[in-house]
């Protein structure tokens, strides 16, 4: 397409035929469905110093077979966990325009819209007093974004990457008998400094602002967390010592809220992020080149629905 143009297109199709089958329930779930999944990317180069990316892309989530087995988890007397075997897979259609600006800085524009959305639900029995956490399909999702990636080099020794994403997602559905609207705006915004100290010395730190969401029935806390690291190149950098600290202030807990049916529930708990990580890495001199085949299967989405 000439010199100020670059375009790259692809279409997969995929053909599923399956079929589940519960003993307990004696129930037969069959799946055959078709889908095309096309994908286009444009490059437009303005000048050498602004260029445009243009892309679209259509893909799907497939449910793991976790989700869809109706087993019913016991958790405690008060609440359980079951599959779905009714799960129908979530499709994804994205559009992204991108600015890039002196090769370094990106600005991006998007737009999601998902159908078939799969998100946990809790549903409540009044008379039994119990809770049962299910996934489902929700009708729709939609999200639009904007994003900047700004790097700035203060000094030879001392660089800056600031990462802002500023995004509004709405989910839509009605689901027993309930009609769910749940939209609002969030934003993510993230500083990392990295430093080159004398004698190979390098160290890292960054903080990162993820605000209040949505998801499906669930509103989400927003979370504020440092994390840091430090390494020492050793034997001509050979040898890398490491220690890297994630979630210095135990800030990173996960709030939820339910307000759903007659539901009113509130969960806050921590997932254990906090760590300190020591690490010790060599580089061996390279030996002679041999070949090797790499070898795959044309099943990889389906595997990794596994867990394994």
């Amino acid at each position: 397409m000439g010199d100020k143009f670059k375009l790259q297109a692809g279409l997969r199709v995929e053909s599923t035929q399956a079929e589940g089958y519960s003993h307990t329930l004696n129930k037969r779930t069959p799946r055959n469905y078709t889908d095309f999944f096309p994908s286009i990317f444009l490059n437009q180069k303005v000048s050498d110093n602004y260029t445009i990316n243009y892309s679209y892309s259509r893909r799907i989530f497939r449910p793991p077979y976790a989700m869809l087995n109706p087993f019913l988890l016991y958790a405690d007397p008060y609440t359980f966990i079951q599959g779905n075997p009714d799960l129908i897979p979530s499709y994804t259609n994205s559009f992204e325009l991108t600015q890039v600006f002196k090769g370094m800085y990106n600005f991006t524009l998007g737009y999601q819209a998902a159908s078939n959305v799969i998100t946990e639900v809790p549903f409540q029995d009044d008379e039994n007093q119990t809770t049962t956490f299910m996934n489902t399909n929700l009708n729709n999702s939609y999200s639009y974004m904007a994003r900047l990636v700004i790097p700035t080099e203060v000094t030879p020794w001392w660089s800056i990457n600031t990462f802002g994403n500023i995004s509004y997602q709405q989910f839509k559905a009605e689901l027993d008998n309930f009609e769910i609207d749940n939209s609002r705006w969030t934003v993510y915004l993230q500083n990392q400094h990295s430093f080159s100290l004398p004698h190979g010395v390098k160290f890292e730190m960054s903080g990162t602002y993820r605000g209040p969401i949505y998801y499906g029935v669930y509103q989400i806390g927003g979370q504020l967390w440092a994390d840091a690291g430090i390494k020492k190149s050793f034997m001509d950098n050979k040898l890398d010592l490491a220690i890297n600290a994630t979630d210095i202030f135990r800030s990173r807990r996960d709030k939820l809220f339910v307000d759903f049916q007659n539901q009113n529930t509130v969960m806050d708990n921590y997932q254990g992020n906090q760590s300190v990580r020591f690490t010790v890495r060599y580089r061996f001199s390279r030996g002679e080149k041999f070949q090797s085949q790499a070898r795959g299967v044309g099943n990889q989405d389906e595997l990794m629905r596994t867990g394994n």
